[in-house]
């Protein structure tokens, strides 16, 4: 039991001296490569770059939806739905 006590105190006094000494380190304050990324990752783009990532983005989604117009437009015709409501009533029997 007095080995166990003696060991967990250890233990504890051993991380304090690790976290108190970890201030003296020179350099320590200083954020790292990965902690950097991350940082610049989670804050986004600059303000000159969010433009220009606008302006692309708004592009590419004008393009899209010119690309789709076609495809769609015969689907949202008025008469479109009559073809489901046909095949409904041919798959319950009802003609």
């Amino acid at each position: 039991m007095m080995r166990l006590n003696s060991l967990v105190n250890g233990l504890i006094a051993a991380t304090a001296v690790l976290f108190v000494g970890a201030r003296f380190i020179q350099g320590a304050h200083e954020q790292g490569p990965v902690l950097r990324a991350a940082a610049t990752f989670v804050a986004g783009p600059s303000a000159s770059d969010s433009a220009s990532v606008t302006s692309a983005s708004n592009s590419s989604t004008k393009a899209a939806l010119a690309a789709l117009g076609d495809v769609v437009r015969p689907l949202s015709h008025a008469r479109a739905r009559d073809g489901d409501q046909q095949l409904l009533r041919v798959q319950d029997g009802a003609s």
